[in-house]
């Protein structure tokens, strides 16, 4: 797990109403997600399965890998709260999973109703993104998705969240993105696609909840390189015209002092 805390030299001025979209979305790169988290306060990789499921632990004893690794994956008994960027669980009422990726993930029990923790290699096209090359990444399991409690560790103001999802709403599913005050969805792409979200969330905030809904349990996807970053907050249009009269007036004493 990579925690990145970078000191921001910049001065956090007052929230205002952002002048941006609420959720963009675009298809992933390293140089988009780089741009949108060049002010980033910390980022989550998922890279340290040990920090990570403590204390939530992994139902049926988790699975280890066969490659020689001794690598430990496998679906988690409750809610991950141990990350640099916040805590992780199932959205309510999720369902039960039941496909190929969800029994990989359970020992071949097939019966997932929680997120997963997941090491590549990828399933279905569902695996790491980030860091490349890396080996581990979110799941969500078959299940109708999962919802992320975005926070700072010990706290701290942000205003913008950025996440990466592999290979979501193919299989004639359909994910909504949701902010509680903003959403987005989108359905219809193609396996193993890759895609990165940017979410503004109008104001500086110590807490934003994201919850990323499937339409229907068995399409599961991957989510990797969860990010909290402070973007810059644009001046209304009113502001702006404050700022100019102002200065116009500052000019008229400067020449009425001549």
């Amino acid at each position: 797990m990579k925690k990145t805390l970078i000191g921001t030299a910049f001065g956090i001025v007052a929230a205002t109403a952002a002048q941006a979209t609420p959720i963009s979305i675009q298809e992933f790169s390293f140089a988009a997600f780089n741009d949108a988290t060049a002010n980033a306060l910390a980022i989550e990789d998922f890279e340290d399965a040990s920090t990570l499921l403590t204390p939530a632990g992994f139902r049926d004893g988790g699975q280890v890998s066969t490659d020689g690794l001794n690598r430990t994956f496998g679906e988690i008994n409750d809610t991950i709260v141990s990350s640099s960027v916040g805590s992780f669980s199932t959205i309510a009422n999720p369902g039960v999973g039941t496909g190929s990726t969800c029994r990989s993930l359970s020992g071949g029990l097939g019966n997932c109703d929680n997120i997963a923790l997941q090491f590549d290699p990828a399933l279905n096209g569902q695996g790491n993104i980030l860091p490349e090359p890396g080996q581990y990444a979110l799941n969500s399991n078959d299940t109708l998705g999962l919802s992320w409690v975005a926070e700072l560790a010990g706290g701290g103001l942000f205003n913008q969240l950025v996440f990466a999802l592999r290979d979501a709403a193919d299989n004639k599913a359909t994910l909504t993105v949701d902010t509680g005050t903003a959403s987005a969805s989108f359905s219809n792409l193609g396996n193993n696609n890759e895609q990165l979200f940017v979410v503004d969330l109008g104001a500086l905030v110590s807490s934003a909840t994201i919850t990323l809904s499937n339409s229907r349990i068995n399409d599961g996807f991957t989510f990797d390189g969860a990010a909290i970053t402070v973007a810059p907050v644009p001046l209304p249009a009113a502001a702006w015209m404050l700022l100019a009269g102002l200065g116009g007036m500052a000019l008229l004493r400067r020449r009425a002092n001549v």
